[in-house]
């Protein structure tokens, strides 16, 4: 206890930032100096600056906040798991999400659990956290660095069928499993092929996934993505697009001429 009071004085003296301490609060330890008796504590020693050297309240809360947001990786491949912006409730309902779940959240989140992280316990915290992109980073022949924001298309390889399937980023969510850890997940909606092609581009025609529609799964595993996004759609306009898209329209045109620049 000795010696962590005399350290917390050495850090404050030496102008070291304590949130606990009020705002002016240093000027009187630092009265400590003028003590004959005191002083000799403090001599000949000194506290090295950390890695990770916090000087500002700001900086502070902001290590505070990434400590709240350690993801844990699915792998052991994965890891620097990131979330950024996280969202506050106007920006969730306007979204059509909850931050309480639902019955049908939880049947829907304890599958991914099961699937992806072999958890079949019951889900027992029932709050979401939704942000508007995860970054991470996948250790392969060389580590290659993610990037997924809400509203990016992603593309996957089918484990069985070695078929490429897309689909839509709704939403990002961590939520805190059992075992007092969080975990991130996606909402996805899928892109499905019509088996038309459009006259006009030659591209192909994809119908988009409904949120009530539950043939397939929307919640997943943020680590079903081992890339970054390399596939684009376009809204396929019909005649009656004037001025804004149709709600009730979910086409969409493979952009097969999209292509990145190296």
């Amino acid at each position: 206890m000795r010696d962590n009071i005399l350290q917390g004085l050495r850090y404050v003296i030496d102008n070291g930032y304590d949130a606990r301490i009020p705002e002016g609060g240093g000027n009187c330890i630092r009265s400590i100096l003028k003590d004959e008796q005191l002083i000799c504590l403090l001599e000949g020693w000194y506290i090295s600056v950390p890695a990770h050297h916090i000087t500002r309240l700001e900086e502070y809360n902001t290590v505070e906040q990434e400590q709240e947001n350690v993801i844990e990786p699915p792998q052991e491949c994965f890891f620097n798991i990131r979330v950024y912006k996280k969202w506050n409730t106007k920006r969730i309902e306007k979204e059509g999400f909850v931050k309480k779940i639902s019955n049908k959240i939880q049947k829907n989140l304890y599958k991914a659990y099961r699937h992806y992280l072999n958890k079949e316990t019951a889900i027992s915290f029932k709050t979401l956290e939704y942000y508007d992109a995860i970054s991470y980073t996948i250790i392969k022949e060389d580590n290659v660095d993610i990037s997924i924001h809400v509203g990016e298309v992603i593309d996957i390889e089918d484990d069985g069928t070695k078929n490429w399937e897309y689909a839509l980023i709704r939403g990002i969510f961590t939520h805190q499993a059992n075992d007092y850890k969080k975990y991130a997940f996606f909402i996805l909606d899928w892109y499905y092929n019509t088996g038309r092609i459009d006259d006009l581009t030659g591209c192909r025609i994809y119908g988009l996934q409904e949120s009530k529609d539950v043939l397939w799964p929307h919640i997943h595993s943020f680590h079903i993505v081992d890339r970054n996004p390399h596939v684009h759609f376009v809204y396929n306009c019909k005649a009656n697009c004037t001025n804004e898209h149709k709600t009730n329209n979910l086409e969409y045109l493979r952009n097969e001429f999209f292509y990145l620049a190296v």
